[in-house]
């Protein structure tokens, strides 16, 4: 059940409110809205379960908001934003919801950094204090250690002192290091998976030839990782991409402080279920 506070929700409303009166999101027809919601997040919302409160789709969307995980919401929430954002663009040259949308951009980044902090050994992290935080108890080499909590110093220094695509760009390589670091420690388990990447002849390749979404793959199917840090840990990897300035540039990525937190929360998250695997 999403923790996404009745206080916001009117904010949200205004944004996604049609021309076409009370019941409609957007632009969307049934057929459109369907298709978006299954596209971003995998779920029917034409499921009965969505209609308790009425068949509208404002109202269906209402109920799939009180009804889904933090993460799930936070995800279509960010989407409907952006899809809202261009739709302004398109129609107004003077873009008068600007504030609505960064606000609205802004409420849903953080609920889904929430739902991160709902883990028992993040309840109260604080994002600008990185001790504690259990490097040394992953299964990867001493000299490479040193190099993760070398990276991590940086990490707080970009979230420190506004940096936020700096922080993105390293919690991706950072998260790449240590699944590296792990699999090299686990090269059988790793290369037995079967979403571990075959050459020709179906042989798993070596390591040096994976990519982050390779082991994000892998260390999700031999149980390293569950499956919601699997599916933001995608994320993660993707914004790591944009270290292409012409990338960035096509895609129109700038971040923000609160995808920085995101991203750091995805990096925290995932280095404590790594660090609380059977190895």
């Amino acid at each position: 059940m999403s923790n996404l506070s009745p206080s916001n929700m009117p904010l949200f409303e205004s944004l996604f409110e049609s021309s076409r009166g009370p019941g409609y999101v957007l632009d969307f027809s049934d057929s459109t809205f369907k298709e978006f919601v299954y596209k971003e997040t995998g779920i029917n919302v034409y499921d009965n379960k969505y209609n308790t409160n009425g068949t509208s789709k404002a109202k269906r969307l209402r109920e799939f908001i009180r009804l889904e995980l933090d993460v799930t919401v936070s995800k279509l929430l960010l989407s409907l934003v952006d899809y809202a954002e261009n739709i302004n663009l398109i129609n107004s040259n003077s873009d008068p919801q600007t504030k609505l949308i960064s606000k609205c951009r802004c409420i849903a980044n953080k609920l889904s950094v929430k739902k991160f902090e709902t883990e028992s050994d993040l309840i109260s992290y604080d994002f600008q204090d990185f001790q504690g935080l259990p490097i040394d108890k992953l299964n990867i080499d001493n000299s490479l250690t040193d190099v993760i909590l070398q990276r991590v110093k940086e990490i707080k220094t970009c979230l420190t002192h506004n940096a936020p695509l700096a922080c993105v760009l390293l919690c991706g390589s950072t998260l790449e290091g240590i699944l590296l670091g792990i699999a090299s420690r686990q090269i059988k388990d790793f290369n037995q998976s079967k979403s571990s990447p075959k050459d020709k002849e179906g042989t798993a390749k070596t390591l040096d030839k994976w990519t982050l979404n390779d082991l994000i793959n892998v260390s999700h199917s031999i149980g390293l990782i569950n499956e919601n840090v699997k599916s933001y840990s995608h994320d993660l990897r993707n914004f790591r991409n944009y270290i292409h300035p012409k990338c960035q540039m096509d895609k129109e990525f700038n971040p923000d402080t609160h995808t920085a937190e995101l991203s750091v929360q995805v990096l925290l998250l995932a280095i404590n279920q790594l660090t609380n695997t059977k190895y």
